[in-house]
């Protein structure tokens, strides 16, 4: 909100100089044919020439000085507008005066000349002087006033002039005050639309907050649910491995695939969050890409197989420079969209070389996205209108397009989208060329056994801990759990411990470490499963060389990890 002071004293202080130069120029006319035509002494036409060529423009520019540095304060602001007053009254009293003593009516053109500055100077200070209730008045007043006061005294037929003199004088003010209306108006709108952009600002602010709120409940909500969802999938894979009839079997493998999905919906709800808050950290390193897009590929077969759809690879022996796990998410979530909703075909992961950046290509033969979707599909919990049969029982919840646009945003990559009744390609754009590295030799793994490999297990809810434990003694580990820092005994001296990171009490994994290390004459590998979200956490687990395996953890992930810990070990 802006008041009509701060208004009128702001506009007054970006006026041009040219106001100033305009001065300076008609007084010096009027000063020059006043020297001409009348007797007037010297000394005043001295002291007027400084009044009005050096005082007067010098006192403007000091007011326009003075309006911008002025704070928006009733007091000051009423003494600036006071001053300026004071200051127009005088030089309109001084030009008035002027005219008065020197009006050359024995010489018509000097008199004409006299006259259309006196109309001309009036008519040009009401864009200016109008902006204010009383300024032009105490202006145009004297001015006018004592130019009308001399002709009347000349009698005669300057007298009809005297009146026309007066009913100009009318005009000028009338013409003020429609300014003045003007800019009231101008004002109370402009308060109006600041008012409605402070209501918009608040109301997005809100809306911001809103959202954030939203997916930290259901991050949070993820969280706490990820527990019992780790619990599911360990319990299950125990089963799995069980002799079973075959409908048994076939409910086990049903029961499997809806623990994945849920557990990729609670991974998408984490995605989207951390990226909300800025909480998403990321460290580039060089990427075989034409095995990266195999090796995703692959973990998409199960997928591929449901939807009745093949993927197939496109791509010559490129190394790329990316943080591996925020492209992998864009890789997985356009893989995954492709074969959801991109019919029983041919999904295709394409590469091109653009200049010294390769585009990735995620093409389907689905029956394309109409034009009013092609927007809407990239905000969050928002799926295509026309989705398919198969989609209805996989881990669809409208995350996976949003989460690909803002991962794009700290890599540098450009999304674009193509669709047609043949199809849809999205594109990712920008990715940078790196250099061939040399292969790294493929990790030595454990025999399919954990038997004779004691496994400490550390978590503080029962189900997970129980899970955990069945599902390792049923590998062939020896386990020893403990629920709290407190029962971590001397004398378990394990291989290798599982420990959640919160505990409780304040304590976590990081505590659990290092009294492991105090008991054990040699480093214990030590793995992390969580569904910790604070990156300055994550960043500490790393910086200690821990491995974090956000719950709920898929049976294989953990095993592989297992045997790759020991397998490091062992070297």
């Amino acid at each position: 909100m802006t008041s009509v002071q701060t208004e009128q004293i702001r506009l007054f202080a970006k006026a041009p100089k040219t106001i100033v130069i305009g001065h300076i120029s008609s007084f010096a006319v009027l000063l020059y044919l006043a020297t001409k035509s009348s007797a007037l002494p010297s000394g005043l036409l001295i002291a007027w020439a400084i009044l009005e060529l050096v005082l007067t423009p010098g006192l403007l520019l000091y007011m326009k000085i003075w309006a911008k540095d002025l704070p928006e304060e009733i007091p000051q602001q009423a003494r600036w507008i006071g001053f300026l007053n004071a200051l127009v009254c005088l030089v309109g009293t001084s030009w008035g005066m002027m005219l008065y003593l020197s009006l050359a009516t024995d010489d018509p053109a000097s008199f004409a000349m006299q006259m259309a500055i006196a109309a001309g100077s009036t008519a040009a200070s009401v864009k200016s002087l109008g902006l204010f209730r009383w300024t032009f008045i105490c202006y145009g007043i004297p001015y006018l006033g004592l130019l009308s006061l001399k002709l009347i005294l000349l009698g005669g037929d300057f007298v009809a002039l005297a009146v026309l003199v007066l009913i100009f004088l009318l005009m000028m003010l009338l013409l003020a005050k429609d300014v003045l209306a003007s800019f009231m108006d101008y004002v109370a709108i402009k308060n109006e639309n600041l008012d409605l952009i402070a209501q918009l600002q608040n109301a997005n602010a809100q809306a911001r907050l809103a959202n954030r709120e939203k997916t930290r409940l259901l991050a949070s909500a993820s969280h706490d649910l990820r527990q019992p969802v780790h619990a599911m999938g360990l319990h299950l894979e125990t089963l799995s491995d069980s002799t079973l009839p075959e409908a048994a079997q076939k409910t086990v493998a049903h029961l499997r695939q809806s623990i994945r999905n849920l557990s990729n919906m609670f991974t998408s709800l984490l995605d989207i969050s951390l990226l909300e808050t800025g909480n998403f950290t990321f460290q580039t390193q060089v990427i075989d890409l034409a095995a990266f897009l195999k090796n995703i590929a692959e973990e998409f077969k199960p997928l591929a197989d449901i939807c009745e759809a093949s993927i197939h690879i496109k791509c010559a022996p490129y190394w790329i420079e990316s943080d591996p796990v925020l492209l992998r998410r864009i890789v997985q979530n356009l893989l995954s969209n492709a074969l959801k909703y991109g019919g029983k075909g041919t999904v295709t992961l394409e590469i091109t070389h653009t200049s010294n950046t390769l585009n990735l290509h995620v093409k389907d033969q689905g029956r394309g996205i109409a034009q009013k979707e092609r927007t809407q599909i990239f905000e969050e919990f928002k799926r295509a209108a026309t989705t398919p049969d198969h989609v209805q029982t996989q881990d669809s919840i409208g995350l996976g397009l949003a989460i690909v646009k803002k991962l794009c945003i700290p890599l540098h990559l450009d999304l674009d989208l193509h669709s047609s009744i043949k199809g849809s390609i999205f594109t990712v754009s920008g990715l940078k060329l790196g250099h061939a590295q040399a292969a790294t030799p493929p990790e030595t793994t454990l025999n399919n056994s954990l038997n004779g490999l004691h496994i400490l297990i550390v978590d503080d809810d029962p189900d997970s801990l129980r899970a955990s434990e069945t599902l390792l003694a049923h590998w062939g580990a020896r386990v020893s759990y403990a629920q709290s820092l407190y029962e971590v005994k001397p004398s378990d001296a394990p291989d290798l411990v599982l420990s959640d990171f919160s505990l409780g009490n304040g304590v976590t994994a990081f505590d659990v470490q290092e009294q492991i290390n105090q008991q054990s004459p040699h480093p214990v590998p030590f793995i992390i499963l969580s569904g910790e979200t604070d990156p300055k956490i994550i960043d500490e687990i790393h910086t200690r060389g821990l491995l974090l395996i956000p719950k709920p953890v898929q049976p294989a992930r953990l095993r592989a990890a297992i045997e790759s810990q020991l397998a490091r070990i062992r070297r």
